[in-house]
């Protein structure tokens, strides 16, 4: 099963949904984490970070590929639609 994070694309947006340190555990229970390039880097955790934890970073993450998106923003239309089918968001809505 593959988990993944993408960059937040909101300016001022300095969350990322999953840490080099959660990664570090879905990587331990089995699960392949994607990472796609600069996603932790406005919350301070550099790429190199999550590949010490076992993460594969990537400059584009192929989300129809993914069975689970984490994210702090709502999705985007176009990133919801990349999705495939069955693939489960993790993230905050706004109502």
């Amino acid at each position: 099963m593959t988990v993944a994070v993408l960059r937040e694309r909101i300016t001022g947006e300095r969350r990322v949904a999953v840490t080099p340190e959660s990664a570090k555990q879905l990587v331990a229970l089995g699960l392949a984490v994607v990472v796609e390039a600069g996603a932790g880097s406005e919350a301070g955790y550099p790429d190199a970070a999550y590949r010490e934890a076992g993460a594969e970073v990537l400059e584009v993450v192929d989300l129809a590929r993914a069975h689970v998106l984490a994210h702090v923003r709502p999705l985007p239309a176009a990133t919801a639609k990349g999705l495939g089918a069955g693939a489960i968001t993790v993230g905050l809505l706004s109502p």
